[in-house]
């Protein structure tokens, strides 16, 4: 085991993170039931930033996926399924569709 702090760290990990079907199907529920007139926006919001919060563990992509919920349902509306959360080489992280 290694119990050196100074211990070689790379710091240019790519990080990713698939965000699972499952979870794309609640947040186009959700929308559907916005755009329908059931549920109010505030609401809308609420149940997705729950449904990010049960699906993603990691504080920073969850923060991400959150602040930029608009772009996710431009996927999302695309017919976009495999939707990942990626951190680059400098930090930056992004929504990868493909």
């Amino acid at each position: 085991m290694i119990n050196n702090p100074n211990w070689y760290k790379p710091k240019n990990r790519q990080h990713i993170y698939q965000i699972s079907n499952e979870c794309l199907k609640k947040l186009t529920e959700c929308m559907e039931s916005f755009d329908l007139g059931e549920i109010d926006a505030y609401t809308c919001f609420n149940v997705n930033k729950q449904s990010l919060t049960d699906e993603i563990e990691d504080i920073e992509f969850l923060a991400f996926a959150i602040r930029n919920l608009s772009e996710l349902f431009a996927c999302i509306a695309s017919g976009r399924t495999n939707i990942r959360i990626c951190m680059d080489s400098a930090g930056k992280i992004l929504f990868l569709v493909g």
